[in-house]
């Protein structure tokens, strides 16, 4: 898409694809995480969030 051209979709937005593709990169890392640590990241993302 050049800059020029309007967005059809939320798709077409580079920042979504750069978020989208932030967004794997964490799932694919986080997953090799022993169970315990997943466990205390989301009680941390949990916390922030409020």
């Amino acid at each position: 898409m050049s800059p020029l051209q309007h967005a059809r979709s939320f798709r077409d937005l580079i920042v979504y694809q750069k978020a989208r593709a932030v967004t794997k990169r964490v799932f694919e890392i986080t997953r090799r995480f022993p169970r315990e640590e997943m466990c205390l990241l989301t009680d941390c993302f949990t916390t922030t969030d409020n």
